[in-house]
């Protein structure tokens, strides 16, 4: 994994994360809803590859969500192929809470 480009990808991430929460609160503010911040979880994945087909598999979700407290950010890595139940179970377990 090159360092380099997992930093681009965050910040990448990051700036379509505020787009979508800038988005969020326009609607709010134009159709008087209330805005559940805690109700929303961001997910972004890596895969192996964008042809799809067989051997191309998402191996690193990164979520984002907010708390109490400010933004928290996890993310999950697929060490091998044969761990993705692991892998898909854990992610089940973080987004259950969420709307």
């Amino acid at each position: 994994i090159d360092p380099g480009k997992t930093f681009f990808v965050f910040k990448i991430t990051l700036l379509l994360l505020f787009f979508v929460l800038i988005l969020l609160l326009s609607i709010n503010l134009i159709f008087g809803q209330p805005l559940d911040l805690s109700s929303i979880v961001f997910l972004d994945t890596e895969t192996s590859g964008l042809a799809g087909g067989t051997g191309t598999y998402a191996f690193l979700i990164g979520l984002g969500w907010f708390t109490e407290s400010g933004f928290r950010v996890e993310q999950i890595f697929l060490r091998d192929p044969s761990q993705e139940t692991a892998f898909l179970t854990a992610l089940i377990e973080i987004v259950a809470p969420f709307q």
